[in-house]
């Protein structure tokens, strides 16, 4: 649908998704998604955003073919979303963080905010230090996009997407896809986005 780049090596594309069941028990669902390129994992990130705006879903009974042109709506809903969220990840780009802002960032996105951090649990403050340390290091960071709100997104989006250890996920791989769909990554992805758009007031 469109591409978007944010600093020198790190592009987003906006895609349609379908999803269907094939057995008929659930809805064929196109959902409109953003990945970034340079991320190894892009079915994850995909699955990660939770914007029902972006979705149609479609019942496998009735008239399917007269509801395919409804799927034309979504297309071009899908482009006007792209347009704005080029516009929050343009700003987040422009928006210039110091180490404070960051570490405040990733503190309300981990719901850490109000709690000293000699009060914290170890794992919170090493998920803390993690994020800090994607925000200068991880993927798609360098010197044209570091030091940025931007830097600090894609900290939590790679930490989520990649690096937090989750509890069975050695025996049952789906387990973090659904955490990334549903589940506390679900959740910290979009608190980082909706923490940077305050930021951004």
């Amino acid at each position: 649908v469109s591409q978007s780049r944010y600093g020198q090596g790190d592009k987003v594309e906006t895609y349609l998704a379908l999803f269907n069941s094939h057995d008929g028990k659930s809805h064929l669902m196109v959902k409109g998604v953003n990945t970034r390129v340079v991320c190894a994992n892009t079915w994850a990130m995909a699955m990660s955003e939770q914007n029902a705006s972006r979705d149609y879903k479609i019942r496998h009974s009735g008239n399917v073919e007269g509801k395919l042109d409804a799927v034309a709506e979504i297309i071009a809903q899908a482009r006007l979303n792209a347009q704005i969220m080029e516009r929050i990840f343009s700003r987040f780009l422009t928006h210039k963080v110091n180490e404070l802002d960051s570490t405040t960032h990733f503190e309300h996105v981990l719901g850490i905010q109000n709690t000293l951090k000699d009060d914290r649990s170890t794992r919170a403050n090493n998920e803390l230090d993690e994020l800090r340390g994607l925000s200068l290091r991880g993927v798609g960071i360098d010197s044209s996009n570091r030091g940025t709100l931007w830097a600090c997104y894609n900290a939590v989006t790679e930490y989520t997407t990649h690096h937090r250890t989750i509890k069975g996920e050695k025996d049952d791989p789906t387990i973090r896809l659904t955490s990334i769909i549903e589940g506390r990554d679900a959740e910290l992805n979009k608190r980082a986005l909706e923490i940077g758009q305050m930021m951004l007031s």
